[in-house]
């Protein structure tokens, strides 16, 4: 159903929704829980590349083996669609741009400190180029993955608000 906004424009919700309730979501104890949710996959994520690659063989076991095979089910394309699908998710539930840019922005930063997606050929890079580094790929992950995710879990909203 189309409602009006209240100033009696007469443009429907549907189309033009209100930017803060677009950006922000709608309750301020929701915006706490998905930046706890942010900072819990930022560092899940930055632990789990960090730590997987270090153990190769000789120092393989079970418990690494078991680290190997989520490390190459979730190593990039499978980790996109994992946070394309958590955020679509969490769209549904909180309808919020913002909060899916922050996810996103927080996966993608978690990889990006462990400086994925480059191949190093010299030293150790600096810490102040692993931050530029996390917060460009975290950028870059925020608008894409974010937005698309937002749109995806927005695209079910109304899919399901319509089937009623």
């Amino acid at each position: 159903m189309l409602g009006l906004k209240s100033d009696d424009t007469n443009i429907p919700y549907m189309v033009f929704p209100p930017v803060p309730s677009l950006l922000g979501g709608s309750k301020q104890d929701e915006r706490k829980q998905m930046l706890i949710l942010a900072l819990a996959l930022f560092v899940s994520s930055g632990a789990l590349f960090a730590t997987v690659p270090q153990f190769e063989a000789p120092f393989a076991s079970a418990l690494h083996e078991l680290l190997h095979s989520i490390d190459r089910i979730l190593w990039w394309e499978g980790y996109a669609v994992g946070l394309i699908t958590g955020i679509a998710l969490v769209t549904v539930r909180q309808r919020s741009l913002l909060g899916a840019w922050i996810l996103a922005f927080a996966g993608g930063a978690g990889v990006g400190v462990n400086l994925g997606g480059i191949g190093l050929s010299g030293g150790v890079p600096s810490l102040q180029f692993r931050v530029l580094w996390a917060i460009g790929i975290g950028l870059a992950t925020a608008l894409i993955i974010g937005t698309g995710g937002y749109v995806l879990g927005i695209g079910l909203v109304r899919v399901s608000s319509t089937d009623r």
